[in-house]
């Protein structure tokens, strides 16, 4: 009877996710025929492609987008359907986010994962993957090139064979090399790859540690990396830094507040995909949000609103202030919250290696986007959620309260893109 409630609520969770991904292609498809948000800064990349061919001059980027030629070689490739007009160009994002949901669907039944398929739709829960894939931005081509790259790097992992393994790993390296060229921040992946062949045991020794690795997975590890950096490394040299000479402003310093904004978007990320993440004791949890939401509620260091779009359309300006102020020191608190939660999670969990690698993955990147300093923007957390996917399943939720979550996930996702089209 149990497991009949159980198979229950996850398909039902599996058809609201299909639904809301059918919503996201109908609102593309009915979307404006006009360039809105940042999709044009981003085409001029595409016109520099056009003009100029694979050159120098095309590589050298502009003043208008961060981001590497990833996106630009996308969509340069498929214009002839295109025409790079919109909304003909947001279809490219929508059928990679599908793909994409192939991919994890893939690398769960890989790690032996149950119910791959409402795991990899879980992704229309997230409500900042709706944007990103709805409108014709650089993060989507980026996620699928990662996604890509970690499935080959763990389906050569998990083979036997010495030369069907390496082929696979190399593969999957040169494929993760143009999710470095579509976002730059998943360079940060590449360091914690070692946990993948890293083996903690509960009493924590390092002749042990170092015991457990051998030159096997160390020359695999090797494989991924190498070609993982030949083009972005060639792309960085033109640029003479991580991004083009007229976007460097956007990376200098450190951004503590985007840290922990960061922190904040991917704690409701995780919490919409599975509330067991967050497992110590309600009295810590409130703790932290009486100190940390407090003091950013007086003080004010964290301002951000949160669907800004909509809420500046069907909001006064005074309740957008107070709207801001408010959710802002929520934020904080689930930052603060969401960093405790996953360092004791890993903690746990030491001994499992994909766990380790895809948690890890998920704070450094999250550490990461606190170098882009200009602005934030919860686009940034987007990149991660396929990490944030894989690492759930040991905190998997399944009773009706999930799919209230779910419910909530896909209609303000909904909302949001719907949000930049009106």
């Amino acid at each position: 009877m149990l497991t009949k409630i159980k198979n229950n609520i996850n398909n039902i969770n599996l058809l609201i996710n299909i639904l809301g991904f059918f919503a996201l292609v109908m609102l593309v498809i009915f979307s404006p025929n006009n360039l809105v948000y940042d999709e044009g800064f981003h085409q001029f990349q595409v016109e520099l492609l056009n003009e100029y061919g694979l050159s120098m001059r095309f590589l050298q980027g502009s003043d208008e987008s961060a981001p590497g030629p990833t996106y630009a070689i996308i969509h340069y490739l498929f214009q002839s359907l295109t025409n790079l007009e919109a909304p003909q160009i947001r279809i490219i994002n929508v059928v990679l986010l599908l793909v994409i949901i192939l991919i994890i669907k893939n690398i769960a039944s890989l790690l032996d994962y149950q119910n791959s398929w409402n795991l990899s739709f879980s992704i229309m829960s997230i409500p900042f993957i709706w944007p990103v894939s709805g409108m014709a931005l650089t993060e989507i081509p980026a996620m699928f090139f990662a996604c890509l790259g970690v499935y080959f790097l763990l389906l050569g992992m998990k083979n036997d064979t010495n030369k069907v393994a390496f082929s696979s790993v190399f593969l999957g390296g040169f494929l993760f090399s143009f999710a470095i060229l579509g976002r730059q921040t998943f360079l940060l992946i590449l360091f914690c790859l070692p946990f993948l062949i890293i083996t903690f045991n509960q009493n924590f020794n390092i002749n042990q540690l170092i015991k457990s690795i051998n030159k096997k997975q160390i020359l695999t590890i090797l494989l991924f990396i190498i070609p993982s950096l030949i083009l972005p490394i060639i792309q960085f040299i033109i640029w003479g830094g991580l991004v083009p000479s007229g976007q460097k402003a956007i990376g200098s310093g450190y951004s503590l507040i985007h840290f922990f904004l960061s922190l904040a978007y991917g704690g409701v990320g995780m919490f919409l995909l599975t509330p067991n993440w967050f497992n110590l004791k309600s009295k810590i949890y409130l703790q932290i949000v009486i100190i940390t939401g407090g003091i950013n509620l007086i003080f004010g260091w964290v301002e951000i609103i949160p669907f800004s779009s909509l809420a500046k359309k069907v909001l006064p300006n005074i309740f957008v202030i107070i709207y801001g102020r408010f959710t802002s020191s929520l934020l904080m608190s689930i930052g603060v919250i969401f960093i405790i939660s996953t360092v004791v999670n890993i903690w746990k969990n030491r001994n499992n290696q994909t766990f380790s690698f895809f948690a890890f993955a998920i704070l450094l990147s999250l550490f990461g986007f606190g170098k882009i300093t200009h602005l934030f923007s919860s686009r940034y957390v987007t990149t991660i959620v396929p990490f944030m996917i894989l690492a759930s399943p040991i905190y998997y939720c399944n009773n009706f309260s999930k799919i209230l979550l779910t419910i909530t996930g896909n209609i303000l996702g909904f909302f949001s893109l719907y949000s930049y089209f009106i």
